[in-house]
């Protein structure tokens, strides 16, 4: 019954047009930023706040942003002005200042690395198994009867 959900169905609904406002003011605040606004200014003029960001990963490592956000900046370049939006109807604008090449040799890639290595290890162990196993069913003509192994399973 609808007194049941009536509650519910208006909080959905006042969400739902709270996350339209956001996204169309974070569009009007991008456009404005593009248009060579000063984006400090323009953010106290909308009654938001300008936050810089430490360098972070692809995997946001460093930061706590949305993952939006994140993917839409390592799709730009320096200087782009992007918006995204959260999960929790949120919406962000950000302008990409710079792109810090990762150095593989210092202390902080030491865990990227290892993670790198054990993934790649993986991987080529699957390759090797898969190119040992066709290579015995060449050899030695293998056929699998699908309907009984279908049967069986």
């Amino acid at each position: 019954p609808l007194s049941d959900v009536r509650d519910r169905v208006a909080a959905d609904w006042t969400a739902e047009r709270q996350a339209d406002a956001a996204k169309r003011a974070a569009g009007r605040l991008a456009d404005s930023v593009r248009g060579g606004a000063n984006i400090f200014a323009a953010a106290s003029e909308a009654g938001t706040t300008v936050v810089n960001t430490a360098p972070f990963t692809r995997r946001g490592d460093g930061v706590d942003l949305p993952r939006p956000l994140i993917e839409a900046l390592f799709a730009a370049r320096p200087g782009d002005v992007v918006t995204a939006e959260a999960a929790d109807g949120s919406a962000y604008l950000a302008r990409l200042g710079r792109v810090v090449p990762p150095n593989p040799h210092s202390a902080d890639g030491a865990p990227q690395r290892a993670a790198l290595g054990d993934a790649l290890a993986g991987q080529i162990g699957e390759d090797l198994m898969v190119q040992f196993l066709n290579g015995l069913q060449a050899s030695y003509g293998v056929r699998i009867n699908r309907r009984a192994l279908n049967e069986a399973l």
